[in-house]
């Protein structure tokens, strides 16, 4: 068996696969985990937006939904 290399936002998004609701938990418990200085989902969300942009929109899209 060859072991494939994913990219990141590959990866991201197929963990998501079908459960964005788990991904906007994920990402809101990263934003309640940081401090010095505390960050709100969205700039959460805009840190990850140059490695993983896919996954970024899809959690985007399902809160706007």
């Amino acid at each position: 068996m060859k072991d494939e290399v994913t990219a990141p936002d590959e990866f991201a998004c197929q963990l998501v696969d079908g459960d964005v609701g788990r991904a906007v938990a994920i990402v809101e418990m990263m934003a309640a985990d940081t401090s010095n200085p505390p960050l709100s989902r969205e700039q959460v969300l805009g840190s990850l937006e140059n490695t993983v942009p896919a996954f970024v929109a899809l959690v985007r899209a399902h809160l706007e939904g």
